[in-house]
């Protein structure tokens, strides 16, 4: 039953890919989706800056009948200072692209507030992983 069921979604998905055809995707170049930052200081004295990119996507159909769509992807990374154990560094290396968490009409700086707390809580959870040197949170 559960099989049949993944064959039923699987096809009707393809059939309304087959529906829209073709398409352009186009990243769109905004002065206001600069690069915003945060930085914080671990318990230690550690410097860590994380970074938030609004990256806007523009996807265009062949189809007449299929409007345009904006897309949005949040970048999000972070820098370690000079210093800093082995263990944050690895942890830092975390490099996201998250999709909005938050209505599209909330503003921005909610939404990025939002997504550098996903990281973060990402960040902590491989921390917790990766806890060699007695880093704390």
């Amino acid at each position: 039953m559960l099989r049949a069921l993944k064959f039923v979604v699987a096809s009707v998905l393809f059939l309304v890919n087959q529906l829209r055809g073709p398409k352009t995707i186009i990243e769109v170049q905004r002065p206001d989706n600069a690069l915003g930052g945060l930085r914080g200081f671990t318990v230690r004295g550690f410097e860590i800056a994380i970074y938030c990119h609004r990256r806007e996507y523009r996807v265009m159909y062949n189809r007449w009948y299929i409007r345009n769509r904006t897309l949005f992807a949040y970048h999000v990374f972070s820098v370690v200072g000079v210093g800093a154990p082995d263990a944050l560094r690895k942890a830092c290396e975390l490099d996201v692209h998250l999709p909005p968490l938050l209505h599209r009409w909330n503003f921005d700086s909610v939404v990025r507030r939002q997504q550098v707390n996903a990281y973060l809580d990402l960040l902590e959870h491989r921390l917790a992983q990766e806890n060699k040197n007695g880093i704390s949170k």
